[in-house]
This record gives structure tokens, C-alpha cells and sequence, in this order.
């Protein structure tokens, strides 16, 4: 199971406007840069959610209060669970920018040569901007450009080396269960909560169809050569996510409609 969400949400604390002297003394605004905030623990901190008005995008900060002295674990969800509690309309607010945020993200996936929608830069392995500034940085450790976030926080079932482990756990376990079962079923899928939208057709189109059996013969070449009552077993009884879902087994089919 696979389960990497598709944007993460800026932490945001309101500050003054940071200034420097300019060319002639005068202040101006400081250009952005990495800085500590000491304050952190005693700021108002918020979630900036991306709120679309007509065609252009503005945004909202959610207050979440002040951490202060907490030593909670779970303050941050705390706080999240009381926020879209007490207001109605923060979900579909929400619900709004993420359904943009997933098409954007579906649509750059298949074409890059297009700017894609702004709020695509805070899905998760969105890579390099279109176009890249000039000054955008070089990476240290390797060659190429950094990205605002790489394929390693790929979304979903996106990542490839996670597709690959799955569908080798997937055989594993059915391998070692299915021929043996006697007093329950097993079924074995790939889940997750967003489908691979950029590597599906890749990794997982030509395999999902796949059905195995075991032969120790070694000697079987087709169907034939096996005994009649040979049973086979499906790769995958389903490849179940919240975007898209693949199912080849009448219990999942019944027990996973989304």
C-alpha cells in the first residue's frame, strides 16, 4: 500500500516586512531568503490554502493558534480537526483548490510543453519550473537543477521504485498464500489512495491482465500441458485507489466502489 498525498500545504507565520538600505540609504524590501524564526513556538501559526476568486488565485491563512508550551504529538491535527470543524466551508474551500490541484497534476503528467495551473507547484513531485528562471539554483550533490520537489515524494502509487516493490510483494504473497488457501480466501492488490497517473501505462497496463500458476513439471508451454483441474490465480484481484481502480475479482468489485 502506497499512500503519498498529492499536495502538502505551506506552514505560514505572519512577520513584519524584512528591509535593506538600498543604492542610496533608502530601505527596501529584503529579497527572499532561508532565515531562522526563533519565535516559532510563541507565533500564530496558519496553513495558507490556495482559495481560486474568478480566474485568479489568492490565498487564506487558517490559523491554527499558538504551539506555545504544547509537547503534544498530535497538536498539529488537533488543531486541524478544530479548524474544519467549526467552519462549515473550509472543506469545500479545500476540496476546490485540491481538485484543481489533481487535474493540473494529471494534465502535466501527459504534456509539459504547456504552463501548467500556478497551484501545480504545491503538488508533490511537481519538478522544475516552466520556464526555469536563469537564476533558478544548481544542485550540489549532482548534476542538473534542483526542483521544488523531486520524484521521491512522488504522489500516490506514482513513484516507481514503490510500483516495482509492490508488484513483487503482491506475487510474493500470493505465491506463498493462494495455491495453500483452505480456510479463507487470499486476495492480493495494490492500494493506495491517489492511482500511478504519470507511470501507469509504463509499469502496471501490461501486467495487470497477467494469471499464473505453479508448475514443478518445469515442462508446461501452454494451458494444455497442465492438468484440467489446474487452478490459476489473477497478479492482481484489483489495483484499487480513490482516483482509479482496476479490479478483476467479483469480492473487491463488491467491497471497494468508490
Amino acid at each position: 500500500m502506497k499512500a503519498a498525498p498529492l499536495t502538502t500545504l505551506p506552514l505560514a507565520v505572519p512577520v513584519e516586512v524584512q528591509t535593506e538600505l538600498g543604492d542610496e540609504g533608502e530601505p527596501v524590501p529584503c529579497k527572499h531568503s532561508v532565515a531562522d524564526n526563533s519565535f516559532l513556538a510563541s507565533s500564530n501559526l496558519h496553513i495558507l490554502l490556495p482559495k481560486l476568486q474568478d480566474t485568479a488565485w489568492e490565498y487564506q491563512l487558517i490559523s491554527l493558534g499558538v504551539r506555545g508550551s504544547s509537547d503534544s504529538s498530535t497538536w498539529a491535527y488537533d488543531q486541524i480537526g478544530r479548524v474544519f470543524g467549526n467552519d462549515n466551508q473550509l472543506f469545500n474551500c479545500y476540496f476546490q483548490f485540491w481538485t484543481v490541484a489533481y487535474s493540473a497534476y494529471n494534465k502535466t503528467a501527459r504534456r509539459r510543453e504547456t504552463l501548467p495551473e500556478p497551484v501545480y507547484w504545491l503538488t508533490n513531485a511537481c519538478g522544475q519550473p516552466i520556464p526555469r528562471p536563469l537564476d533558478w539554483p544548481i544542485r550540489t550533490s549532482e548534476k542538473g537543477y534542483e526542483s521544488v520537489s523531486d520524484s521521491k515524494s512522488s504522489v500516490g502509487m506514482d513513484r516507481t521504485d514503490d510500483i516495482k516493490k509492490g508488484i513483487y510483494q503482491v506475487l510474493k504473497i500470493a505465491a506463498a498464500g493462494k495455491p495453500r488457501q483452505r480456510q479463507f480466501k487470499v486476495k492480493t492488490a495494490l492500494l493506495s489512495n491517489i492511482h500511478a497517473v504519470r507511470h501507469y501505462n509504463d509499469y502496471l497496463l501490461e501486467i495487470q491482465d497477467i494469471v499464473w500458476t505453479l508448475d514443478e513439471t518445469g515442462k508446461a508451454q501452454k494451458a494444455a500441458d497442465l492438468p484440467p483441474d489446474q487452478d490459476i490465480y489473477n497478479l492482481f484481484d484489483g489495483i484499487i485507489t480513490f482516483s482509479h481502480s482496476y479490479v478483476r475479482d467479483e469480492w473487491i468489485e463488491r467491497n471497494f466502489q468508490f
